[in-house]
């Protein structure tokens, strides 16, 4: 259990929650530059659903930046979590579940579908000068395909 005063616990629980509001901002502007800032420096990263069949593993931030963005870099992605359950486990750690929907909007000759998710982010979190995400794990529900965006371009 924590060691926290109630007011320490509702202070925690609100800077993780601006937390992860700007893990989903700096995904979805792209904003690589800021990502890592949300993470521990041995964050670990799993992932269902990005390849079909398989859970995507990333032991690093170096190796998540790399992969999010391949995975992101060149589409319209809209992601948003919703009803947290935070658990304070003591003064500087805690835990999360989120539940989540994504929308991904690929271009028409990106070679993976465009989908919108339903899941539950696992987290857990450290308290540093700040919260930092120490760990990932994005389970899927559900996850719908749909045709590309047509309307681009490609002259």
């Amino acid at each position: 259990m924590t060691e926290l005063s109630g007011i320490d616990q509702l202070i925690a629980i609100e800077e993780i929650r601006q937390l992860k509001a700007r893990y989903f901002r700096y995904v979805d502007t792209k904003r690589w530059d800021l990502l890592p800032s949300v993470f521990t420096s041995d964050c670990t990263f799993s992932f269902e659903g990005v390849t079909p069949g398989r859970v995507d593993t990333y032991s690093s931030v170096e190796e998540f930046m790399t992969g999010v963005k391949r995975i992101l870099g060149n589409v319209i992605s809209v992601h948003h979590g919703h009803t947290p359950e935070i658990t304070l486990i003591g003064p500087r750690t805690a835990s999360g579940i989120w539940a989540m929907t994504d929308l991904v909007q690929r271009p028409v000759n990106d070679p993976l579908p465009s989908f919108r998710g339903y899941g539950h982010y696992h987290e857990s979190y450290q308290k540093m000068d700040s919260w930092l995400i120490s760990s990932v794990y994005l389970s899927r529900l559900l996850k719908i395909e749909f045709p590309r965006a047509e309307n681009e371009d490609t002259t």
